[in-house]
């Protein structure tokens, strides 16, 4: 193609689309943010994007072909942190609840980490043979649906 954006192909899982921008990751390429209003690139960076991506606290989330899980500053495009902890564990996408961000893995495990430095936060249990759908988040409330059809609706205790 001859813009950006047109050289974005294999385009992985929503766009995330904000007030301003419009988000997109591709599978063995990049993550690309381009203007709303005008079309124009706003910065790259490469990833290989294998789930939907999430947005909080001024953060792109992104699960990688490899499991590892990345926080791209919404701003620049630059890397914030690198999980890299959950090798083969067949991730889902990232959602965002509170302060975290959460995946589920094949094993039936919800997996939080913060969103600030990517710390491992802990775990939960859902169990059903694993979760490979895309988990739902209203910000305050996390939907998971397992393998085996059982819908968990999670929240953050103090």
């Amino acid at each position: 193609g001859r813009s950006e954006l047109e050289r974005v192909i294999d385009v992985q899982g929503d766009p995330l689309v904000t007030e301003t921008d419009v988000i997109v990751g591709t599978y063995q390429g990049a993550i690309a943010d381009v203007g709303r209003e005008r079309g124009q690139l706003q910065w790259e960076e490469k990833a290989s994007v294998a789930r939907s991506m999430a947005i909080g606290e001024g953060s792109v989330f992104v699960v990688e072909g490899n499991d590892a899980v990345r926080a791209i500053r919404q701003g620049s495009g630059s890397e914030a942190w690198k999980a890299e902890i959950f090798s083969n564990r067949r991730l889902s996408a990232p959602a965002v609840i509170g302060n975290y961000v959460a995946v589920a893995d094949k094993e039936g495990y919800v997996h939080l980490l913060n969103q600030t430095d990517g710390s491992y936060a802990g775990r939960y249990s859902v169990g059903g043979g694993g979760v490979r759908n895309d988990l739902l988040s209203d910000g305050d409330v996390l939907y998971v649906l397992t393998n085996s059809g059982k819908l968990y609706a999670l929240t953050i205790r103090s």
